[in-house]
Parts: structure tokens; sequence; C-alpha cells
């Protein structure tokens, strides 16, 4: 971060019953060195589970970074970090169902996040929710329902959605979701898939599948 100086990495830290549900927090002058132990801690005093971080960036400028986290697979908590991104400031905002594999972005004063429900490592039903105002401040998020179409989100979990410029429509984005394969136990074996999200309009967004596609046909 540009305050401080340092690369600041946030990951789930527990036990193998997670029995903590705590997370690490680390920091480094590089992203190839060694990074420090800070602290290991429960955010906003909430155990957390499956997490996730989100930069808020507009137009080159940064108006936030946000954990998102499951609060014992109960609700989905949004939470702004300090300005120091080592700790958090409370929750801004949440979905009262258990989500998991949070995956946010920004399109047309609106926030977007892809999520799945919980089932382990098993792959299962996508869900995109919306928000209903241009923040993260206590936003509301109001479902959209499955975009795939798919009862296993293409055989992949959301991990992350990536805004890149269009080659068709220089000057906009288009949205490629980015999915994990897990493939448990072998964990080392996990794959990937990115597809690009269509948007027929702001609420009805749909991810199809294809073998094959390039950034040009975008």
């Amino acid at each position: 971060m540009k305050k401080t100086k340092l690369f600041v990495m946030w990951f789930h830290a527990d036990s193998n019953h997670y029995s903590y549900r705590y997370v690490g927090v680390a920091t480094s002058s590089s992203p190839n060195r060694i990074f420090t132990f800070i602290d290991a801690f429960q955010p906003d005093e909430i155990p957390s589970l499956d997490i996730n971080l989100y930069e808020d960036k507009r137009d080159e400028i940064v108006n936030g970074v946000y954990f998102v986290r499951s609060f014992n697979n109960q609700y989905v908590g949004i939470s702004k970090l300090t300005e120091d991104y080592l700790n958090t400031t409370g929750i801004t905002s949440r979905i009262g169902e258990p989500r998991e594999g949070y995956a946010i972005f920004y399109k047309n004063n609106r926030y977007y996040m892809m999520t799945s429900h919980l089932t382990g490592w098993a792959p299962n039903v996508g869900e995109l929710f919306i928000s209903d105002k241009d923040s993260l401040d206590g936003a509301k998020w109001i479902s959209l329902g499955n975009p795939t179409g798919s009862s296993t989100t293409f055989n992949s979990q959301s991990t992350f959605v990536l805004p890149y410029p269009s080659t068709k429509n220089p000057g906009t984005f288009f949205y490629i979701y980015m999915g994990d394969r897990w493939d448990a136990p072998h964990l080392l074996n996990t794959t990937y898939i990115w597809l690009p999200f269509t948007f027929n309009s702001d609420t009805n967004v749909t991810l199809e599948w294809n073998d094959k596609w390039a950034l040009s046909d975008y």
C-alpha cells in the first residue's frame, strides 16, 4: 500500500479442525521477499472462515479496501480495512445467508458479488448478487440467481472477477469470471477456468460456457 510502502497479506489462520477461525496478517517490502507475521485475530471480533479482499478502485483512485468473510458459515460480512490495511473498522454490509467464494466487482454504479454455496470442496450452484447503491457502506444485496445455468458452475468455485479493457468497444471493460476447479484431496492438482460475463442489462447477467475464446472477441 502507498501509505506504508508495504505489501500486506491476509490469510486464513486456523487449526486442522477449524477451531481458531482466525485471520493472519503479514507484511513485506516486496511481494517476492519474506513476509513478516504481524498478528492472527478475529476481525471485528467475529470468527472467520472463507475470506477474500476487494480493492475498491475506480479511475486509478482507491476508495478503500474491504475484507469479506463467512461468519461461522452463518452470513457474509463485509468490513472496510483501516488505512494501514492491518485491521478492520467494523461491518459495513452483509448478506444474511451462508455463502463463500466471494468475487466482488463494480459496473455501472453498482457492485456485484459472485458467490458459491457451501458444499465443502465439491462444486455447487453459483449465485450472483447486486448492490442497491453506489457504495459498500450500508449496501443491501439483491440476488440475481445463478448466471451459469449449471448446477456445478461448470465444476468451479468463484475466486475473482477481472475487469479487462474491451477491444471491440474502446474505453469500456468486459468482465472475466475466474473459478477454481478444486481437486480434493489432491489440491495441488487444482485447475482454473476463465469465462466472460454477458450483461444483457444491469440485472440480466449470464455466464455461458465457451470451449475456446480470446480477449480480442470482446
